[in-house]
C-alpha cells in the first residue's frame, strides 16, 4: 500500500476527480477525460512521470522507468454509470498511438489500491508533443463482449504539465 504524502497525492490525483465518486465528477465531461460506454462511466487521467517517480519503488517499477524522459502514467477510473459504485474487477488494455498510428504502445493496466479505491494504469512512452489516441478496452466478467473506446490527449512541449 502506497503512504500517504503529497507525491502519493500527484499519483493518485492524476485528476482528483478520479478518487472520488462519479455523481461529483460531472465537470470531468467538459475536459474530454470521461465518456459512458454500455452503462459504464469511464475516466481517464494522464500524468508526467516526473511527478509520480516518488512513488514507482511503492509500485514495484524499474528504477529505468522513472529515469527515462517521455514517459507518462495513464490511469482509468471506471463506475457503474447508473449506481456510482466504483467498478474493482476490470481487465483494462490500453494503446497509446501517435497521430497516424504509426508509433503505438499497448499494454495491460494494472489495478493500483488508493487508499480502499481500485483505478487501472501503466507506464507509456510519449516521445513528442502531438495528439495521441488512447484507445482503450475494458473486460468485465459479466459481459461478453469488451467495452472499446478511445480518449485524445496533447502531450504539450512542457513534460511537466498535468491533466
Amino acid at each position: 500500500m502506497l503512504k500517504k504524502s503529497v507525491p502519493l497525492w500527484m499519483l493518485a490525483g492524476i485528476s482528483i476527480a478520479l478518487l472520488m465518486p462519479a455523481p461529483v465528477m460531472a465537470t470531468s465531461d467538459q475536459a474530454g477525460r470521461h465518456q459512458i460506454i454500455d452503462g459504464v462511466s469511464i475516466y481517464f487521467g494522464i500524468l508526467p512521470i516526473q511527478m509520480a517517480r516518488n512513488e514507482a519503488d511503492e509500485l514495484n517499477l524499474p528504477t529505468r522507468v522513472y529515469k527515462e524522459n517521455q514517459r507518462y502514467y495513464v490511469l482509468f477510473a471506471m463506475f457503474d454509470a447508473k449506481t456510482g459504485k466504483r467498478i474493482v474487477n476490470a481487465n483494462v488494455k490500453a494503446r497509446v498511438e501517435a497521430l497516424g498510428g504509426l508509433d503505438f504502445s499497448e499494454k495491460a493496466l494494472k489495478p493500483i489500491h488508493i487508499d480502499k479505491l481500485v483505478s487501472y494504469g501503466n507506464y507509456f512512452h510519449l516521445a513528442d508533443p502531438d495528439m495521441y489516441h488512447i484507445k482503450f478496452s475494458v473486460s468485465l466478467p459479466d459481459q461478453q463482449q469488451p467495452i472499446n473506446g478511445t480518449f485524445d490527449y496533447h502531450r504539450p512541449p512542457s513534460s511537466i504539465a498535468m491533466y
